[in-house]
């Protein structure tokens, strides 16, 4: 639907952490309910910044390479349902997002206060 594309565009890209589902409907360029591998790759290399490191045709042949990681089913698309299995591609994204200092959702484990470090 190319009014739903165009909607698309201009909106922010939700928080993964936050809104996985938000997330993946944002990435689900043709709304089928589920993530081919050209939707997964731009959605990762948008999503960690990769655009300087990696080119779409590296992203799409590592896919190719993990798809049965992540499509238990093996139909070739990532469903919403196989996107927040355990493990899933979700929980892997957000493993390899860099932490945010400046976003009030993120928990820095290793940060004592000043009293406790002298």
């Amino acid at each position: 639907n190319p009014d739903y594309a165009l909607l698309r565009v201009d909106s922010p890209i939700p928080n993964i952490r936050d809104d996985p589902k938000g997330w993946f409907h944002h990435w689900d360029e043709d709304n089928s309910d589920s993530l081919d591998n050209s939707e997964i790759a731009r959605a990762i290399i948008k999503t960690l910044r990769l655009q300087q490191t990696i080119s779409m045709t590296e992203m799409m042949s590592f896919l190719e390479n993990i798809a049965t990681l992540f499509d238990p089913n093996g139909d070739g698309t990532v469903s919403l349902e196989e996107f927040l299995l355990e493990d899933g591609l979700a929980e892997t994204v957000v493993a390899y997002l860099p932490e945010e200092g400046n976003d009030d959702n993120d928990i820095d484990d290793d940060s004592t206060p000043d009293e406790e470090k002298l």
